[in-house]
């Protein structure tokens, strides 16, 4: 992967969960604390020393929590911030990253910088605010320890072919999430085909198939018709209903579902696999889409938009990653 395409997929990865973390307690900006909570989240090696160091999200959460307390308490406010809820980012428009938190990002791509999530908590524990020092030091943690187990988690690979991820990078054609559950709690729920409604945002419900000639067990997903923000869903009548069932995974241990569109039978379906390994804390989850062989003109036009393609495979892969996560949370 290009350095280029790393660093704005970690970029918006973080912010996407910086302001996942921002929206529980009823904020609309995320700041750079919010950015320390989403790299306690990441997958990369940023995210596994954190947690090799026993900081857990519930943890950091209470740390920031206790630094907003007290900053409100330095300036001779007697209140505390409000409790937080759910996460609430995707339901809601208006949402953004602050001025602080934006050019921390753009800083960590800078100057030979690598742009990774390494690179962003490098920047982290450097800015002058004191901010996360404070946090840390809440954890019982300092910048020192945790510059340590950084450099000792980029200097080993991550074991485990089905993960789709090893040193610092994610494999080419893979997402990867960190999970807030064991193995086998993720893997059931990832094989319960009525989960596919909340880790797929193409799927709004499902049915299991009863056509005559369905020998193996299949379903049936719906589009959704409305989005969680309650913006319409618009969708061609032809991609409304998708097939679904259960397949072989190109990896040992990993689980995959295919996906064929039955009112559009030319049109190319795909498989989404999902790896899973084992982490501190957790699960480490890849997630891959395989789109189904092309023939014939298909595939000319498949190559011809080859990186329209690709950019959408990322995203699709990105949402449910971020789904899977966001439910654990």
């Amino acid at each position: 992967m290009s350095k280029f395409a790393l660093s704005a997929q970690t970029s918006h990865g973080l912010s996407v969960s910086a302001l996942e973390e921002a929206s529980r307690t009823g904020a609309r900006d995320a700041d750079i604390e919010h950015l320390f909570l989403a790299l306690v989240l990441s997958e990369q090696a940023a995210g596994r020393a954190l947690r090799d160091l026993g900081i857990t999200l519930t943890a950091a959460r209470e740390a920031v929590q206790q630094q907003h307390n007290a900053q409100l308490s330095s300036l001779g406010i007697d209140a505390e911030f409000p409790e937080a809820g759910r996460i609430v980012f995707h339901e809601l428009d208006g949402f953004e990253l602050t001025k602080r938190a934006t050019d921390l990002l753009v800083s960590s791509s800078k100057k030979g910088k690598s742009g990774d999530a390494s690179a962003v908590l490098g920047e982290l524990l450097e800015e002058p605010s004191g901010m996360i020092t404070s946090i840390l030091e809440r954890l019982g943690v300092s910048v020192q320890q945790v510059s340590q187990a950084l450099a000792q988690q980029e200097a080993k690979p991550v074991g485990g072919s089905n993960t789709g991820i090893s040193g610092r990078r994610p494999a080419a054609g893979t997402s990867g999430a960190f999970i807030m559950a064991p193995v086998e709690t993720v893997r059931n729920f990832l094989d319960d085909p009525q989960n596919i409604t909340i880790w797929d945002q193409r799927a709004g419900t499902i049915e299991a198939s009863t056509a005559e000639e369905d020998v193996n067990e299949q379903w049936i997903v719906t589009a959704p018709t409305i989005w969680p923000n309650g913006k319409p869903v618009e969708v061609r009548p032809e991609f409304r209903r998708r097939l679904v069932r259960r397949t072989q995974p190109q990896q040992a241990g990993s689980l995959a579902w295919s996906f064929n569109y039955i009112d559009s039978p030319q049109a190319c379906g795909a498989v989404v696999e999902f790896g899973l390994q084992e982490t501190t804390g957790g699960t480490q989850l890849s997630v891959r889409i395989t789109p189904n062989r092309r023939r014939g003109w298909q595939k000319i036009k498949w190559i011809a938009l080859l990186p329209v393609q690709k950019f959408g495979l990322w995203t699709y892969r990105f949402h449910i990653a971020a789904a899977i996560s966001r439910y654990y949370r």
